[in-house]
């Protein structure tokens, strides 16, 4: 009896390992609950790229930069999430990269003045006959891409597909 007393009392603040694993497991699933639900919470609110990009004055506005062309035909789709624009172009194939490559960069500018991180800075792909941009972008609560597709019809006519697709990033 006289070791007993003089060993200290054990301190309220002493946990086993196992004691603290447990604790920090669950602290981390609360979390991840909590964090989960605050995400779900958040309004999803569609960039101006899905709004404005590929619109027939925007396609209109940059045929007239690169040459001025003809617009046969044109032609969309819209749903909740997706966006689907096509156009029938009158011009030379000779200018059909300058094209794309303004495509991509109004993208990337329409992207950066809303805020949006863009994965990779716009892909490019093709042959002869058909020619795709694709850019992948994201910010707080949302995600998306953006893919147009140049397709040669003939030595002057060209089908140009644009599909935007947003989702909240839940």
């Amino acid at each position: 009896m006289a070791n007993d007393a003089q060993q200290p009392a054990r301190s309220r603040w002493r946990f086993s390992i196992r004691e603290l694993l447990l604790l920090t497991t669950t602290i981390a699933a609360v979390a991840a609950f909590v964090a989960d639900q605050y995400r779900k919470t958040l309004p999803f609110h569609p960039t101006k790229l899905a709004a404005e990009f590929g619109q027939y004055d925007h396609i209109r506005h940059l045929l007239n930069h690169i040459q001025p062309s003809r617009l046969v035909d044109s032609s969309g789709n819209t749903s909740d999430a997706l966006i689907e624009r096509e156009y029938l172009i009158e011009l030379p194939q000779t200018l059909h990269k300058e094209l794309l490559e303004r495509l991509n960069n109004d993208a990337l500018e329409m992207l950066k003045k809303d805020g949006c991180k863009v994965r990779g800075h716009g892909r490019g792909r093709g042959d002869e006959l058909i020619q795709t941009f694709q850019v992948k972008y994201s910010r707080q609560g949302m995600r998306g891409i953006v893919v147009f597709r140049l397709v040669r019809r003939s030595d002057d006519l060209a089908a140009l597909f644009i599909l935007i697709y947003e989702q909240a990033d839940r």
